[in-house]
């Protein structure tokens, strides 16, 4: 079973009051743009680990899995994920982060093709690993026992070339401030 996990409990702290992910991008609130990435891959289960219910609208299709303390990073975000794949029986989870707005299907198909049986896969910015990543059943109980604000950057950093899929600054752009976002609003 291929499991996407959108990864969206995140306190926007470096974005301002607002939450980052209802701000509209393109006509659409910023959550939207990856949660149409998930549903449009041939995933058999979406998991998305939020912690504001004004986004559980934008998440149709998804199983909420809520965390209830977003503050403890996206470390504990990723283990509650994990934790709900490993229940439904996932052998490979693809993590999305809700604020990557330009990634595109193709290039979640590519990182869920290269995840192996014993090997994750990650997507690549000139050399370096970031989300989105693919990991197999085996690593989804080290993930289960993630904390703080680090998440799987440990285990994504330690990948074979082989297992790494390049892609631009854009499409692996994620939005974390507001001057981030005004730079992609037009």
């Amino acid at each position: 079973m291929k499991v996407g996990l959108l990864l969206a409990a995140g306190l926007s702290e470096r974005f301002g009051p607002r939450n980052k992910l209802l701000e509209p991008l393109k006509g659409q609130p910023l959550i939207s743009h990856a949660a149409a990435v998930l549903r449009a891959l041939a995933l058999d289960h979406l998991i998305a680990v939020n912690a504001d219910r004004e986004i559980d609208a934008r998440l149709e299709g998804f199983e909420i899995t809520p965390n209830p303390q977003p503050e403890r990073g996206q470390g504990r975000s990723l283990a509650i994920g994990a934790e709900a794949a490993i229940h439904r029986g996932a052998e490979r989870v693809l993590v999305l982060l809700a604020d990557m707005p330009f990634i595109t299907r193709q290039h979640c198909q590519v990182v869920i093709d290269r995840c192996s049986d014993s090997t994750p896969s990650a997507s690549a910015l000139e050399g370096r690993a970031m989300p989105p990543a693919c990991f197999p059943r085996a690593v989804l109980p080290v993930l289960a026992q993630r904390t703080g604000p680090i998440g799987a950057r440990d285990l994504i950093n330690r990948l074979p070339v082989s297992s790494l899929v390049p892609g631009d600054r854009h499409m692996l752009a994620d939005i974390d401030t507001a001057d981030d976002f005004q730079s992609y609003k037009d």
